[in-house]
């Protein structure tokens, strides 16, 4: 190591005291041509550069002292909306992951520099771009990645009930009841608390249909104690005149005539369409009015049957002939 003379040391201290001086004289006016930099910038749209600037001036400001302080407060309470034009840029492009950088980074500033306006507007950017990069996973079958995206969503607002429904309904393409239903439950209660009625309603609905396929499967392969399963899973959404259809179905099926009869009547009830409509729980209510040993009100829902689709309309004429209805075709 080399060493100074003592009267080399006083020298250069004198020259850094000397320096130093100078630079604390020049950096005031730094501090106002640096700022007018990220003015200028600023102007021609040159983001980054205006960026730079500003900080810069800052930076030089924070040396300077209090004699600089009006040029820091000003940088300081432009920095953030210059952060946030680059969000605002990179959604105009769809440019989604840069965006989600740029709004990282803009939260970050806005934390920094105080600006709780811009750092309000940055979360709900972000998470409204997540939820749009769950979307395309949906869209290509990437249910996986559509679930993390959605709950990075809801990670930054916790009531974005158009991300909840959206990961339920991936939840639906992984026949993942469990998931489901706890996912569609936590909409429900979000939009209930909204007072949204009619989406409240199309939910119910969704949840009701979800769970009526797999208990009308079910019903087809004889599995009559898992479609009761699915039905009552269904029912805990409401009930519509389907549901009382398949309840119709398993208890006719399983003998329990009497409790067909009244889920069949019931669904009916709810039938606001023509006869032909109605046909096919007219054929339900007459297969439980013959369990029930009333063989005339039987012939007369499977005459109103009639009115139905070809499969009603055989399934009807095929009853009515072997229990001798009035006006069966004679075999």
């Amino acid at each position: 190591m080399i060493k100074l003379t003592s009267r080399y040391s006083v020298l250069m201290a004198g020259i850094l005291i000397f320096t130093s001086s100078v630079l604390q004289a020049q950096t005031k006016k730094d501090a106002a041509d640096i700022y007018n930099q990220g003015v200028a910038a600023s102007k021609n749209s040159l983001t980054d550069s205006a960026i730079y600037y500003f900080e810069k001036s800052i930076e030089i400001s924070d040396k300077v002292g209090d004699d600089a302080k009006d040029i820091k407060e000003q940088a300081r309470k432009i920095l953030p909306s210059l952060y946030f034009n680059k969000v605002a840029q990179y959604v105009k492009e769809k440019q989604f992951p840069e965006c989600i950088a740029a709004s990282k980074i803009a939260v970050a500033n806005a934390e920094k520099y105080g600006n709780d306006t811009i750092k309000k507007e940055s979360l709900k950017i972000m998470y409204q771009v997540y939820f749009s990069i769950g979307n395309n996973y949906f869209k290509n079958n990437e249910l996986g990645n559509a679930i993390l995206s959605y709950d990075s969503a809801l990670s930054i607002n916790p009531n974005y009930t158009k991300a909840i429904v959206n990961k339920a309904m991936v939840y639906i393409k992984m026949e993942n009841n469990d998931k489901f239903t706890e996912t569609i439950d936590l909409a429900i209660s979000q939009y209930k608390a909204q007072n949204d009625t009619n989406q409240v309603s199309a939910l119910n609905k969704k949840a009701r249909e979800y769970f009526r396929k797999p208990s009308s499967k079910a019903i087809q392969a004889k599995k009559f104690d898992e479609a009761l399963t699915f039905l009552n899973m269904a029912v805990k959404y409401g009930y519509d005149k389907e549901i009382y259809l398949l309840f119709a179905d398993v208890y006719n099926e399983e003998k329990k005539y009497s409790e067909a009869l009244i889920n069949a009547k019931k669904g009916l009830d709810l039938e606001t369409g023509d006869e032909k409509a109605k046909a096919k729980f007219y054929y339900r209510i007459g297969v439980s009015q013959l369990g029930t040993g009333n063989k005339d009100d039987a012939c007369n829902a499977f005459k109103n049957a009639l009115s139905g689709t070809p499969d009603i309309v055989q399934a009807a004429k095929g009853q009515m002939a072997n229990n001798k209805c009035p006006g069966a075709e004679v075999k």
